[in-house]
């Protein structure tokens, strides 16, 4: 019998560890669409939406939908069900680790409703890989961004890993976190900080472009969320 994309999918939860619900969610889906995909109550995924789980699974989009991983142009050979993308960069143990815990969920926004938001919730909605540079960093966690606000700097979909014991700068992308009332749960955005002064803590948002300026009373914590070259160290 030929191997379908749920088959592929199934391999690479196992060799992962991940659930389906987990993998969903990662991949910027609901909780029950890999479940469906697998029980045949789902169309064909979109594109963006495969994408998204092929790196997930740590695959390719072209083995997750065919079997085969393109290679030389047009030649195509067979990708194994147990091979890990993780493990092959340099072969470096740290990358292996994926106990890097996922927190943020989506919410709306309390300040305006043009501003995206997020609640970073204690309950872990899944992991990924941590990088060398946050080995020792118990404090660090990823959040999986919602939305499209700070597209295409962070895109919908996306795992942007955050260490919250980094100092911030202006121009940084950060994850500030508020708080407005006593028994607020808090909210989260992820912007890129402008500035901060003795009153309040200024962000910017790429998608509608905004300033949005917070009171200093309402921010309980600011938290820099790693860039490309940090993920290299």
């Amino acid at each position: 019998m030929d191997e379908t994309i749920a088959d592929r999918i199934a391999q690479r939860l196992e060799a992962l560890g991940l659930s389906e619900r987990d993998a969903s969610l990662q991949a910027g889906a609901s909780a029950d669409f890999i479940r469906n995909i697998r029980r045949n109550k789902s169309k064909a995924p979109r594109g963006n939406t495969i994408d998204r789980l092929a790196r997930v699974l740590e695959v390719t989009t072209e083995w997750l939908t065919t079997g085969q991983e393109e290679v030389a142009g047009t030649e195509m050979i067979a990708m194994p069900s147990d091979v890990s993308f993780a493990g092959m960069r340099g072969r470096r143990e740290h990358y292996a680790r994926r106990d890097l815990p996922i927190r943020g969920t989506a919410a709306g926004s309390i300040i305006r409703t043009d501003i995206e938001g997020f609640v970073l919730h204690s309950e872990v909605i899944g992991y990924t890989e941590r990088p060398p540079s946050l080995d020792k960093i118990v404090e660090a966690y990823a959040i999986l961004v919602t939305g499209d606000s700070m597209w295409p700097l962070h895109p919908p979909g996306a795992t942007r890993i955050v260490n919250p014991l980094r100092p911030t700068a202006p121009g940084n992308s950060v994850i500030v976190l508020t708080r407005h009332w006593e028994d607020d749960p808090g909210q989260a955005y992820i912007k890129i900080l402008k500035r901060r002064t003795q009153q309040s803590v200024v962000l910017t948002q790429l998608n509608p472009f905004a300033d949005i300026e917070i009171p200093r009373q309402f921010v309980i914590g600011i938290h820099y969320v790693l860039d490309y070259e940090d993920l290299l160290r």
